[in-house]
């Protein structure tokens, strides 16, 4: 299962990495329309808690607005693109940014051992991919987001739509000043994270026993056995 996103100007590289993935394994799949398989990728989440601890607990106690969790990896267009606008929403909103090889002038809090750290305390995360091009790609961003019962503020594209129920997270409308408003206007109240509390709850179980990666195991040896 390949989990890194179809750059257009890696294309070549990933095309050829399937092939030679095809000589060793019987299943090979990819979020994208090239690749053997082309399907969403299982969920898998980087958060320390344990599994019953995120299926069985309340929304935490929210006391602070809104945080990003990202890197400063600026190796394709796509990466060069979210930094851009991550400067252009330092200079004119507040929020929380954490991640590691972020460049000198981001004002971060620093890296997080636990990304719990970084999200739980907060009603809104900005969950930003840095490829939103297709309809199967959506990584940890969105699930780490809404396990730690914050209302995410999505940049991606559509799978995040078929996979998760409606009310469950809000569309980032672009990565330019359109969409630093829509952040701002949104996180002035905790407005919206209140009205979307029964969706997230919803995404959550959906998360933790439909799309993650055990549970996507479990099915595909059942299928293997049966066939």
């Amino acid at each position: 299962m390949w989990r890194e996103p179809p750059f257009e100007e890696k294309r070549s590289q990933r095309i050829a990495g399937y092939a030679l993935s095809e000589r060793y394994c019987g299943y090979v799949s990819g979020a994208d329309e090239f690749a053997p398989i082309p399907d969403y990728m299982p969920a898998i989440w980087y958060h320390a808690n344990s599994f019953r601890d995120l299926a069985e607990m309340p929304a935490p106690a929210k006391e602070r607005t809104c945080s990003w969790i990202t890197s400063g990896i600026d190796r394709t267009a796509n990466h060069r693109q979210r930094l851009t606008f991550l400067q252009q929403l330092q200079q004119q909103f507040e929020f929380d940014l954490y991640g590691r090889d972020l460049p000198n002038w981001a004002e971060s809090k620093g890296i997080l051992a636990n990304k719990w750290n970084g999200m739980a305390p907060y009603f809104y995360n900005l969950a930003i991919e840095n490829y939103a091009e297709n309809e199967w790609y959506a990584t940890e961003k969105l699930w780490d987001a809404l396990l730690a019962w914050c209302l995410p503020i999505y940049y991606g594209g559509s799978a995040a739509d078929r996979l998760l129920p409606p009310g469950s997270f809000l569309r980032l409308p672009s990565l330019d000043q359109a969409g630093i408003d829509f952040i701002r206007e949104v996180t002035a109240t905790p407005d919206a994270w209140m009205e979307a509390q029964g969706a997230i709850a919803q995404a959550r179980q959906i998360i933790l026993h439909k799309l993650n990666l055990l549970n996507w195991l479990s099915d595909y040896v059942e299928k293997l056995s049966g066939s």
